[in-house]
C-alpha cells in the first residue's frame, strides 16, 4: 500500500513541477532557446559529423520516460545487430542516462543488468526517503514563493540530491567521463529554472550532466551548473529531436517512449495511478508533437498502461522488448533514407567534378 501511495505521490509531483514551470510549449522549439555555442564538446569540431563523405550520419534523440527508458536499450540493439551507424546522440532524463552512458563506451549488456538488477532505480532514490515523503512539510508551497522572489536562496525539494552522478561516473571509464571524451559526440538536456529554456550540456562531468537532466522537480533540489538551477530535461525538450538536428547529421531519428494516446475504459480511470499516467502521458504528447517536427524517423514502442515511476524489473524488461520490436519495424525506413541520402550525396559529387 505504501509503495502504491509513494508510486502516486511522485507522479503528482512531476504534474506540479510541469503545470509550474513549464512556459508555452512551442517554445521549446526555438532555436534562440539553444546556447549559442556548438552542441559539440569543445575536442569535437562541429563539422564532424557533417564532413565524412563516405556515407550518411545519424544523430539519435533519445526521450525521457521513467522506466519506459528502458526501451532505448532495445532500439540500440538493433542499431548494433544491423549495423546502423551512430554519429550523435542528444539525450533527455532516461535518455540522457541511457544514452550518455552509452556514448561514454559502457556495454549495452552493463546498461540492462542495471535495470534487471533494479541498481539504477535505487540511484535514483535517496536515502532514507520513506519518512520525508510521509513528512512533507506543509510549507513546501510558501518556501517555493520564497525562492521565487529572491527572498531565500536554498533550493525547493524533498532530497537534497540523489547518487545518479556517482552511480554514472562509477560505471563509467575514468577517461570517458567527461562529455566531451565520449565515444561516440553526445549532449544531454535539462531545463533551467532561471528562466524556463532548455540547456543543451555539451561539456564537464557525465554523471553531474545526466544528474540534472533527470532531476525530478520537486523530488530533488535543482542541480546548480555554471549558475543555472537545472531539473528534468523533460519539461522543455523530452524527446531533444532540436539538439540532434543541431549536431548537422544528414538523418535525425527520435526515440519517443511516451504512452500513445489511445482508448481507455471508465474503469481504467478509477485508480490514482492509471489516472495521474493519463494526464502526464496527455501533457508530454503535447510536448513531443512540436518536437518530432524535427525527426527524419520517429520510433515509438508500444508502452501502454507502465507507470513512468515504476521500479519493477518486469516493466524494464517489457520496456526493452517493445523498444527492440519498434525499432525492427524502423529499420528498412532508415536504411532507405541512409540509401537515399547516399545517392544524392554521389549525384552532387559528379556534379562538382563535371563542372
Amino acid at each position: 500500500m505504501f509503495k502504491q501511495w509513494k508510486s502516486n505521490l511522485a507522479t503528482a509531483l512531476s504534474l506540479i513541477g510541469i503545470f509550474t514551470f513549464t512556459t508555452p510549449l512551442h517554445a521549446a522549439n526555438e532555436i534562440a532557446y539553444l546556447p549559442t555555442a556548438s552542441v559539440y564538446a569543445p575536442s569535437t569540431p562541429l563539422s564532424a559529423v557533417s564532413a565524412r563523405k563516405t556515407r550518411p550520419t545519424i544523430a539519435l534523440a533519445l526521450g525521457g520516460g521513467g522506466v519506459r527508458g528502458a526501451a532505448h536499450i532495445g532500439v540500440l540493439k538493433v542499431f548494433e545487430r544491423e549495423n546502423l551507424p551512430i554519429d550523435f546522440i542528444a539525450g533527455s532524463s532516461m535518455g540522457a542516462v541511457v544514452g550518455g552512458m552509452y556514448a561514454a563506451g559502457v556495454p549495452l549488456e552493463a546498461i540492462e543488468q542495471m535495470f534487471r538488477d533494479r541498481s539504477l532505480f535505487k540511484a535514483f532514490t535517496p536515502t532514507p526517503d520513506t519518512l520525508k515523503l510521509m513528512t512533507i512539510p506543509s510549507s513546501m508551497v510558501i518556501r517555493s514563493a520564497k525562492v521565487a522572489l529572491g527572498l531565500r536562496t536554498n533550493l525547493v525539494g524533498l532530497h537534497s540530491s540523489n547518487d545518479v552522478a556517482s552511480y554514472v561516473n562509477k560505471h563509467v571509464s575514468p577517461y570517458r567521463r567527461e562529455i566531451e571524451h565520449s565515444e561516440i559526440p553526445f549532449v544531454a538536456v535539462a531545463t533551467n529554472l532561471l528562466d524556463g529554456k532548455p540547456i543543451t550540456l555539451e561539456y564537464g562531468n557525465l554523471g553531474r550532466a545526466i544528474q540534472a537532466s533527470s532531476a525530478i522537480p520537486f523530488y530533488v533540489k535543482p542541480i546548480v551548473i555554471d549558475g543555472k538551477f537545472l531539473v528534468d530535461g523533460a519539461l522543455r525538450a523530452n524527446v531533444p529531436t532540436l539538439q540532434a538536428k543541431q549536431s548537422r547529421a544528414d538523418i535525425v531519428i527520435a526515440v519517443n517512449v511516451d504512452e500513445k494516446l489511445e482508448g481507455l475504459t471508465p474503469e481504467q480511470l478509477t485508480r490514482a495511478t492509471p489516472y495521474g499516467n493519463r494526464v502526464l502521458s496527455i501533457l508530454l504528447s503535447e510536448l513531443d508533437g512540436h518536437h518530432t517536427d524535427y525527426a527524419d524517423v520517429e520510433i515509438h514502442p508500444t508502452l501502454e498502461e507502465m507507470p513512468l515511476y515504476s521500479k519493477k524489473t518486469k516493466d524494464a524488461v517489457r520496456a526493452m522488448k517493445a523498444g527492440e520490436i519498434a525499432a525492427n519495424n524502423a529499420v528498412q525506413q532508415i536504411r532507405a533514407l541512409l540509401n537515399s541520402k547516399l545517392a544524392t550525396g554521389a549525384e552532387a559529387q559528379d556534379t562538382i567534378a563535371n563542372h
